[in-house]
Protein backbone atom coordinates (compact mmCIF):
# COMPACT_ATOMS: atom_id res chain seq x y z
CA UNK A 1 0.00 0.00 0.00
CA UNK A 2 1.28 3.45 -0.78
CA UNK A 3 2.19 5.48 2.64
CA UNK A 4 1.10 8.83 1.10
CA UNK A 5 -1.90 7.83 0.70
CA UNK A 6 -2.25 6.97 4.03
CA UNK A 7 -0.37 9.70 6.03
CA UNK A 8 -2.81 9.64 8.68
CA UNK A 9 -2.16 6.72 9.88
CA UNK A 10 1.86 7.02 9.07
CA UNK A 11 1.73 10.11 11.62
CA UNK A 12 -0.39 8.32 14.32
CA UNK A 13 1.29 4.99 14.10
CA UNK A 14 0.04 1.23 13.49
CA UNK A 15 0.14 -1.98 14.96
CA UNK A 16 0.36 -0.43 18.36
CA UNK A 17 3.59 1.61 17.50
CA UNK A 18 2.70 5.34 18.96
CA UNK A 19 3.52 8.53 17.06
CA UNK A 20 5.12 9.80 20.38
CA UNK A 21 7.10 7.23 21.47
CA UNK A 22 11.00 7.71 21.53
CA UNK A 23 11.31 4.31 19.43
CA UNK A 24 8.70 5.37 16.70
CA UNK A 25 10.48 8.42 16.46
CA UNK A 26 13.95 6.84 16.07
CA UNK A 27 12.82 4.35 13.72
CA UNK A 28 11.07 6.75 11.51
CA UNK A 29 14.65 8.58 11.37
CA UNK A 30 16.33 5.96 10.64
CA UNK A 31 14.52 4.68 7.81
CA UNK A 32 13.66 8.07 6.26
CA UNK A 33 17.54 9.24 6.27
CA UNK A 34 18.33 5.52 4.89
CA UNK A 35 16.10 6.32 1.89
CA UNK A 36 14.26 3.58 2.67
CA UNK A 37 11.09 2.58 0.38
CA UNK A 38 8.16 4.65 2.07
CA UNK A 39 6.18 1.51 2.02
CA UNK A 40 8.56 0.32 4.66
CA UNK A 41 7.30 3.06 6.98
CA UNK A 42 3.74 1.77 7.02
CA UNK A 43 2.93 0.61 10.45
CA UNK A 44 6.26 0.80 11.88
CA UNK A 45 7.17 4.59 11.88
CA UNK A 46 5.75 8.04 13.21
CA UNK A 47 5.94 11.63 11.06
CA UNK A 48 7.07 13.27 14.10
CA UNK A 49 11.22 12.31 14.32
CA UNK A 50 13.36 13.44 16.78
CA UNK A 51 16.69 14.30 15.42
CA UNK A 52 18.60 16.04 18.53
CA UNK A 53 20.43 18.37 17.95
CA UNK A 54 20.57 18.68 14.53
CA UNK A 55 19.22 22.48 13.78
CA UNK A 56 16.50 22.85 11.57
CA UNK A 57 15.66 26.50 11.66
CA UNK A 58 18.33 28.99 9.54
CA UNK A 59 19.44 30.52 12.71
CA UNK A 60 20.89 27.22 14.03
CA UNK A 61 18.14 26.47 16.36
CA UNK A 62 15.85 23.52 16.62
CA UNK A 63 12.66 23.70 17.33
CA UNK A 64 10.84 23.53 20.56
CA UNK A 65 11.66 19.47 21.74
CA UNK A 66 14.26 19.20 19.50
CA UNK A 67 11.93 17.46 16.94
CA UNK A 68 11.02 18.45 13.44
CA UNK A 69 8.39 17.51 11.44
CA UNK A 70 9.30 14.52 8.83
CA UNK A 71 6.91 14.10 5.77
CA UNK A 72 7.38 10.56 4.28
CA UNK A 73 5.67 11.74 1.22
CA UNK A 74 8.06 14.07 0.34
CA UNK A 75 9.49 12.49 -2.46
CA UNK A 76 6.10 12.11 -4.45
CA UNK A 77 5.68 16.06 -3.56
CA UNK A 78 8.73 17.42 -4.80
CA UNK A 79 7.94 15.12 -7.89
CA UNK A 80 4.49 16.72 -8.41
CA UNK A 81 5.82 20.15 -7.46
CA UNK A 82 8.25 19.94 -10.30
CA UNK A 83 6.34 18.39 -12.88
CA UNK A 84 3.73 22.12 -12.56
CA UNK A 85 3.98 23.48 -16.00
CA UNK A 86 4.28 26.82 -14.08
CA UNK A 87 6.98 25.83 -11.89
CA UNK A 88 8.79 24.45 -14.91
CA UNK A 89 8.42 27.58 -17.15
CA UNK A 90 10.06 29.31 -13.45
CA UNK A 91 13.03 27.69 -13.56
CA UNK A 92 13.28 27.06 -18.19
CA UNK A 93 13.09 23.37 -17.43
CA UNK A 94 11.87 21.63 -20.96
CA UNK A 95 11.35 24.75 -22.82
CA UNK A 96 11.24 23.21 -26.24
CA UNK A 97 8.66 20.60 -24.92
CA UNK A 98 10.45 17.63 -26.86
CA UNK A 99 10.83 15.78 -23.05
CA UNK A 100 7.17 14.39 -22.73
CA UNK A 101 7.59 12.22 -19.89
CA UNK A 102 7.07 13.84 -16.76
CA UNK A 103 10.31 14.07 -14.61
CA UNK A 104 11.13 12.12 -11.97
CA UNK A 105 13.94 11.59 -9.10
CA UNK A 106 15.51 8.68 -10.54
CA UNK A 107 14.99 6.84 -14.02
CA UNK A 108 14.65 3.31 -14.75
CA UNK A 109 15.96 4.11 -18.31
CA UNK A 110 19.61 4.86 -17.01
CA UNK A 111 21.10 1.66 -16.46
CA UNK A 112 22.90 2.33 -13.08
CA UNK A 113 25.95 0.24 -11.64
CA UNK A 114 27.03 0.04 -8.17
CA UNK A 115 30.33 -1.01 -9.81
CA UNK A 116 31.06 2.96 -10.48
CA UNK A 117 30.28 4.48 -7.04
CA UNK A 118 34.29 4.32 -6.14
CA UNK A 119 35.49 5.50 -9.88
CA UNK A 120 37.24 8.69 -9.41
CA UNK A 121 35.38 11.80 -10.60
CA UNK A 122 38.97 14.03 -10.57
CA UNK A 123 38.76 13.42 -14.37
CA UNK A 124 35.80 15.14 -14.91
CA UNK A 125 36.61 18.27 -12.90
CA UNK A 126 39.98 18.38 -14.66
CA UNK A 127 37.94 18.59 -18.56
CA UNK A 128 35.65 21.21 -16.73
CA UNK A 129 38.01 23.13 -15.33
CA UNK A 130 40.31 23.28 -18.56
CA UNK A 131 36.92 24.36 -20.63
CA UNK A 132 36.61 27.15 -18.03
CA UNK A 133 33.05 26.02 -16.25
CA UNK A 134 33.45 28.40 -12.85
CA UNK A 135 32.28 25.61 -10.25
CA UNK A 136 31.49 25.76 -6.61
CA UNK A 137 31.65 22.63 -4.67
CA UNK A 138 29.45 22.66 -1.43
CA UNK A 139 28.58 20.78 1.46
CA UNK A 140 26.89 20.24 4.96
CA UNK A 141 29.59 20.15 7.64
CA UNK A 142 27.21 17.47 9.55
CA UNK A 143 27.06 15.37 6.51
CA UNK A 144 27.63 11.91 7.29
CA UNK A 145 27.48 10.15 4.02
CA UNK A 146 29.64 12.39 1.73
CA UNK A 147 31.95 14.79 4.52
CA UNK A 148 33.66 17.42 4.12
CA UNK A 149 36.99 16.10 5.26
CA UNK A 150 36.56 14.04 1.88
CA UNK A 151 35.83 16.41 -0.28
CA UNK A 152 38.41 18.77 0.60
CA UNK A 153 41.21 16.18 0.17
CA UNK A 154 40.31 15.38 -3.53
CA UNK A 155 39.98 19.21 -4.09
CA UNK A 156 43.37 18.95 -2.75
CA UNK A 157 44.38 16.45 -5.27
CA UNK A 158 43.51 18.72 -8.20
CA UNK A 159 46.23 21.07 -6.88
CA UNK A 160 44.66 24.56 -7.45
CA UNK A 161 45.82 28.19 -6.79
CA UNK A 162 44.22 29.88 -3.33
CA UNK A 163 42.67 32.99 -4.18
CA UNK A 164 40.87 34.08 -1.13
CA UNK A 165 42.10 31.62 1.70
CA UNK A 166 39.82 29.70 4.11
CA UNK A 167 37.67 32.17 6.00
CA UNK A 168 34.07 31.94 7.16
CA UNK A 169 31.08 33.43 5.09
CA UNK A 170 27.89 35.16 6.65
CA UNK A 171 24.64 35.10 6.37
CA UNK A 172 21.96 38.10 5.49
CA UNK A 173 21.05 38.10 9.40
CA UNK A 174 24.60 38.33 10.04
CA UNK A 175 25.20 34.80 11.54
CA UNK A 176 28.10 32.01 10.47
CA UNK A 177 26.90 30.28 7.08
CA UNK A 178 29.81 27.77 6.84
CA UNK A 179 33.63 28.42 5.62
CA UNK A 180 34.65 29.41 2.39
CA UNK A 181 37.81 29.06 0.17
CA UNK A 182 38.50 30.36 -3.58
CA UNK A 183 40.86 29.21 -5.94
CA UNK A 184 42.68 31.30 -8.74
CA UNK A 185 41.08 28.89 -11.33
CA UNK A 186 37.61 29.56 -11.32
CA UNK A 187 36.51 26.93 -8.40
CA UNK A 188 35.39 27.75 -4.73
CA UNK A 189 34.31 25.19 -2.17
CA UNK A 190 31.93 25.91 0.63
CA UNK A 191 30.33 24.76 3.53
CA UNK A 192 27.19 25.33 4.94
CA UNK A 193 27.20 25.41 8.57
CA UNK A 194 24.72 22.63 10.56
CA UNK A 195 23.51 21.17 7.37
CA UNK A 196 23.77 17.37 6.87
CA UNK A 197 23.90 15.58 3.34
CA UNK A 198 20.39 17.20 2.17
CA UNK A 199 21.58 20.95 2.69
CA UNK A 200 18.39 22.75 1.37
CA UNK A 201 15.88 20.27 3.73
CA UNK A 202 18.16 21.34 7.13
CA UNK A 203 19.42 24.89 5.94
CA UNK A 204 16.99 26.46 3.38
CA UNK A 205 18.00 30.40 3.64
CA UNK A 206 21.72 29.00 3.82
CA UNK A 207 21.39 26.95 1.06
CA UNK A 208 19.77 30.15 -1.11
CA UNK A 209 22.20 32.49 -0.84
CA UNK A 210 24.91 30.34 -1.18
CA UNK A 211 23.03 29.58 -4.68
CA UNK A 212 22.22 33.10 -5.42
CA UNK A 213 25.49 34.07 -5.00
CA UNK A 214 26.50 30.85 -6.98
CA UNK A 215 24.49 31.96 -9.96
CA UNK A 216 26.22 35.54 -9.77
CA UNK A 217 29.27 34.33 -10.01
CA UNK A 218 30.16 36.47 -6.78
CA UNK A 219 32.32 35.30 -3.45
CA UNK A 220 30.18 34.51 -0.11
Amino acid sequence: ADVCVKKERVAAGLHGVGAATPQAHRLAYILGRARTDLSALEGRGAADVDVGAAPDDDDGTTPAGGRIKYDPCIGGEVTAYLNRPDVQAAIHANVSGVIKRPWSTCSSVVNYSRFDLLTSMLPVYRDLLKAGVHMRVYSGDVDGIVPTTGTKNWIAQLGLTVKTPWRQWTTDEGQVGGFTVDYEENFSFATVRNAGHMVPYAQPGRALQLLKSTLAGTPL
